[in-house]
C-alpha cells in the first residue's frame, strides 16, 4: 500500500468518525482496516450502536471516483457483503464523488462519503445527506483540461454525430489533433459514462450530460468568446433530443 492510499483510509475513517459522532443516538465507533475474509478484503470496518441495536458498515475507499470506477466499487463491495454478511451497509468513499456516481451509488443502495462534504448513510434508521458544491482542485483541473481548445476541438467533433463510431486514429484527424490527446479525451469521457467503447469505435452515449458538464466547467481564454458564447456553439451540434 502506498502513502496516498494511507492518505485516503485516514480521511474515510476520520470522515466516517465526525458523521457518526454527530449523531447523538450513536455510541461505540470502532474502526477496523483491511481486513481480509477468504478471497474478500474490504479497507474499513465500521461499527457502531444505535441505541441497543449494533450496526456494521463495509467501506470500500477509492481514490478515483469517476462512474465507471465507482461500478467496479460496488461490484466488490457487494462481494464482501456476502462475506460478511448481508446485514452490513456498503459504503464508497473517496476524495470526490461526483453528482453521476452519487446517483449510481442511491440506485444500488450503497452509501457514499467524500472529503469535500458530500455525504449519504442510510442505516439502522439513521439517515445522513450531506450534499456541497465544492470540489478538490484535482478535480476542477481534470474536469477543465477536457474542454481546452484541443480537447474541445475532440468534443465538437464526437458531437457532430454523437451516435457515430470514431476510431482514434480517424477522431484525432478530423479534430486536428494528435492520437494520444485523442486518446487521452476518450478515456476520460468514458470514465465518466459520458462515452462509449466497442469494436466499432467509440460514440458519445450521453450527450446532455456532457454539454451540460461542459456549460459547468468552461473557462473562456481571454479574448476568447464567453461561457455562454461556447455552450450555445457546443449546443448546435449536439442532438439534444431524447
Amino acid at each position: 500500500m502506498n502513502a496516498p492510499d494511507l492518505v485516503n483510509e485516514d480521511q474515510a475513517e476520520q470522515t466516517l468518525r465526525t458523521l457518526l459522532r454527530r449523531m447523538e443516538s450513536v455510541s461505540d465507533i470502532d474502526v477496523a482496516r483491511q481486513v481480509m475474509s477468504s478471497d474478500t478484503a474490504i479497507d474499513l470496518i465500521v461499527s457502531f450502536r444505535r441505541g441497543k441495536a449494533a450496526h456494521t458498515l463495509l467501506v470500500e475507499v477509492k481514490a478515483n471516483a469517476e462512474p465507471a470506477r465507482v461500478r467496479t466499487a460496488i461490484w466488490q463491495l457487494r462481494s464482501a457483503a456476502q462475506a460478511y454478511g448481508n446485514d452490513a451497509y456498503t459504503v464508497l468513499a473517496a476524495p470526490y464523488v461526483s453528482p453521476a456516481s452519487r446517483e449510481i451509488c442511491q440506485e444500488n443502495g450503497v452509501g457514499f462519503i467524500d472529503f469535500s462534504g458530500n455525504a449519504y448513510l442510510s442505516v439502522g434508521g439513521l439517515e445522513i445527506n450531506h450534499r456541497t458544491d465544492a470540489k478538490p482542485k484535482a478535480e476542477q483541473r481534470v474536469l477543465r483540461s477536457l474542454f481546452k481548445p484541443k480537447a474541445a476541438a475532440v468534443l465538437h467533433t464526437l458531437l457532430k454525430d454523437p451516435q457515430h463510431s470514431w476510431r482514434i486514429g480517424d477522431l484525432a484527424e478530423q479534430a486536428g489533433v494528435s492520437a494520444g490527446h485523442a486518446s487521452q479525451i476518450g478515456k476520460q469521457l468514458r470514465q465518466r459514462e459520458l462515452a462509449q467503447q466497442s469494436e466499432e469505435g467509440m460514440w458519445v452515449s450521453d450527450p446532455n450530460g456532457l454539454l451540460d458538464v461542459w456549460s459547468q466547467e468552461y473557462e473562456p481564454p481571454t479574448g476568447k468568446p464567453t461561457q455562454s458564447e461556447a455552450r450555445s456553439s457546443a449546443a448546435r451540434h449536439a442532438d439534444r433530443r431524447p
